[in-house]
């Protein structure tokens, strides 16, 4: 097999993975917030999940749980929603274009766009959302154990679901960087010549009448194939005549 060949095999097969990835990572949890005491019981705990929000699984009269309850991250859902659609998207378009065919390049450059999109919004959970809704809320990042002098210990620290998600995008990357750009050389090599020549002549703003030129043309031609002392031989000739018709 062509090594080429083999290479777009697995990073299309890499990114049939990653697609599954990044769509289960939006529904585990994203970040666990635990709290212990000094005999190492868990008295607080709250899961982050990307749908529902902060969850718990003790009780709402749990009193000490319910102090340290993190503030609400408002991630928008419509980003979770267009991304899972983007996902379900590429996946077809991964599984049944096979850009080796002409006819399925033209249609892939529809798609082009949409991958380099999911790649976007996947860099978005990576980074942005860390950064601004976990940070921002003071929630340490990736992982921070926090002693109180007090009587408690507090586990900071980024859930399955963020990790899945940078796998994914790992996985992802590839493959969509290859189709979008055999896409986009695709469609600047079928431009016409004809196409271009008009683009060309349409910046330089010179008319031309291509009668005249093809004229003109004939014309060298023509001077070319005649002796260079051809008129001059012919005009001596005549006169010769004239004035021998008057002699006796």
């Amino acid at each position: 097999m062509n090594p080429m060949t083999y290479l777009k095999s697995y990073f299309k097969f890499m990114c049939v993975i990653g697609i599954g990835l990044s769509a289960i990572s939006l529904f585990f949890k994203w970040y666990s917030f635990q709290i212990f005491s000094w005999e190492n019981d868990l008295v607080g705990l709250w899961e982050f999940f990307l749908f529902s929000g902060w969850q718990t699984p003790f009780s709402a009269d749990d009193w000490l749980n319910k102090a340290y309850e993190p503030d609400f991250l408002p991630v928008p859902m419509v980003i979770h929603v267009i991304y899972l659609v983007l996902m379900a998207i590429i996946l077809f378009s991964t599984l049944g274009i096979n850009l080796e065919k002409e006819k399925n390049i033209i249609k892939g450059k529809k798609f082009g766009y949409l991958y380099l999109s999911s790649v976007l919004i996947s860099g978005y959970y990576i980074c942005i959302v860390p950064i601004y809704f976990f940070i921002f809320h003071q929630l340490y990042f990736p992982y921070l154990t926090f002693t109180d002098p007090e009587f408690i210990v507090i586990e900071y620290g980024i859930a399955p679901g963020y990790w899945l998600q940078c796998v994914s995008f790992v996985c992802i990357f590839p493959y969509a960087l290859y189709f979008s750009i055999t896409t986009t050389r695709f469609e600047r090599g079928t431009e016409s010549f004809e196409k271009r020549l008009n683009e060309i002549l349409a910046k330089v703003h010179i008319p031309i009448d291509f009668h005249q030129l093809i004229a003109e043309e004939r014309v060298e031609l023509e001077n070319l194939q005649l002796p260079p002392d051809f008129n001059r031989e012919e005009d001596n000739l005549f006169t010769q005549f004239i004035q021998r018709r008057g002699m006796p």
